[in-house]
């Protein structure tokens, strides 16, 4: 059968828009698969209730009973015509998410993964910043907490290293708690004047956080330090090494509460093949912290893989265990293989929410885990 292109640009994008991958699809099997959707859908809207004064019930009744015999009759067809696996594997899948239509799922930000940490982490950590205080307690804290606060609360700045979403922000946000003490935070910096502040043109001082932590004390996270100018890194290597320093309004003494932590994804030594966008970090400004090694929390990964799947709706607790061990895996070999792709905890929770409103573990596989793996890394990682 030889399609012309126009029948196969409309079949494809038909498809395409039910959730089916057509790449590679001789045209008799494009031919089969596009017949079979469309049955399928026919059946399925003949399925409900004719007037409109049918009941809820009898509704989810009739749309029940619809796709029942829109999966018969497209088995039936997929048998007649014979098409790949692999298609015949799509069409099931799209039957099944017709079970249950998935609402379109809000964006997942920094601030919701925070969240999710604080509310469901490891372990609860009691920490006494210091003989004059009482001890604070810290819910959900991060494995490496105890290890922060100490250098801390010894005033010693500290680099942190570790992959994308390893908990490094909310890890310097509970030391800050954990020390009594307030939290500031900026990313990336370009330019000096991004840390140190600036004097506008009738004169008046715009104030930064680094500007607020120095002078008031404080725990100052730089994040994304290794993504930073070198011209900025100069200047705060500067002012860590000395108890005063000049601002663009005058010179300010260093407050006795004052520390800072870096978080960065390299060790300083430049852009690597994962993180390609990162420069080098003079030796001098490194040599003001000392590392803490920050790696995945995969019980915590776990954790709050379970509790978004209970949000969304889910209730098969060993298909969500299988798909935080697969994610688990797939992080293992890639690593093995020294390959670029990251795998982080956000692999766990997107398939804890695909899960719960019916998504096959495989199709969540080929948009979450595979999506940017080349063939080779594939076939050297084996079958997911």
């Amino acid at each position: 059968m030889e399609l012309t292109t126009q029948d196969r640009s409309k079949m494809r994008s038909a498809l395409l828009k039910a959730g089916l991958r057509t790449r590679g699809m001789a045209d008799t099997d494009l031919v089969a698969a596009y017949e079979a959707q469309t049955a399928t859908m026919s059946e399925y809207y003949k399925a409900l209730p004719e007037t409109a004064a049918a009941t809820p019930e009898a509704t989810e009744a009739a749309i029940k009973s619809g796709i029942e015999k829109a999966k018969k009759q497209g088995e039936q067809d997929m048998t007649q015509q014979a098409p790949q696996t692999d298609t015949i594997n799509q069409i099931a899948q799209l039957l099944a998410s017709m079970q249950a239509p998935a609402p379109q799922a809000p964006a997942f930000d920094e601030a919701q993964l925070i969240e999710l940490i604080k509310k469901h982490g490891t372990m609860s950590l009691e920490v006494t910043p210091s003989p004059e205080r009482d001890p604070i307690r810290i819910e959900g804290a991060h494995y490496q907490l105890e290890t922060l606060v100490t250098w801390l609360s010894t005033g010693t700045n500290v680099y942190l290293v570790g992959p994308a979403g390893s908990g490094k922000t909310t890890l310097a946000q509970q030391a800050a708690k954990a020390l009594n003490r307030p939290f500031y935070s900026t990313g990336a910096i370009m330019a000096s004047y991004e840390l140190l502040g600036v004097r506008t043109a009738h004169g008046d001082y715009i104030s930064t956080a680094m500007r607020q932590a120095f002078e008031h004390g404080g725990v100052f996270l730089w994040d994304e330090i290794d993504g930073s100018s070198a011209k900025a890194l100069v200047c705060f290597n500067q002012l860590l090494a000395n108890d005063r320093f000049t601002f663009p309004d005058g010179e300010v003494k260093k407050h006795p509460d004052f520390v800072a932590v870096a978080a960065a994804n390299t060790v300083g030594q430049g852009a690597n093949r994962q993180y390609i966008g990162r420069n080098q970090i003079d030796g001098a400004t490194l040599d003001r912290f000392v590392q803490v090694d920050i790696g995945y929390d995969e019980k915590l990964e776990h954790r709050l893989a379970q509790a978004e799947y209970k949000a969304q709706g889910g209730t098969d607790t060993q298909a969500l265990d299988s798909w935080v061990s697969k994610v688990q895996k797939v992080r293992k070999q890639l690593n093995d293989i020294n390959a670029t792709a990251i795998i982080s905890p956000r692999a766990s929770i997107f398939g804890a929410r695909g899960l719960a409103k019916g998504m096959s573990a495989e199709s969540l596989t080929a948009q979450i885990l595979t999506k940017h793996l080349t063939e080779d890394q594939r076939s050297q990682i084996g079958r997911v």
